[in-house]
């Protein structure tokens, strides 16, 4: 068994693997828009999405991934066309 403690650090790659994951699996969300990168454990979620309740998902979905030291999103909200 992997024991949880600070040793354990998850590669940055397999984080954002997961988020991008948890993200397209959502029905609710169009994942098309929004960048991930995570660096030190530290997430990053960028980009654009079409509404606050996908926003709010989608800060949700990355913010539930194990391993993480941080978490910080620059979403912005589509203009409607």
């Amino acid at each position: 068994p992997k024991e949880h403690g600070t040793s354990q650090q998850r590669p940055d790659a397999e984080i954002r693997q997961e988020i991008h994951e948890r993200l397209d699996e959502d029905p609710l969300l169009d994942a098309g828009g929004i960048f991930i990168s995570v660096i030190g454990g530290r997430v990053l979620i960028e980009g654009s999405v079409e509404n606050n309740e996908a926003k709010h998902r989608a800060e949700t979905h990355s913010r539930q991934v194990s391993g993480i030291s941080g978490h910080d999103s620059n979403l912005c909200i589509r203009k409607p066309q």
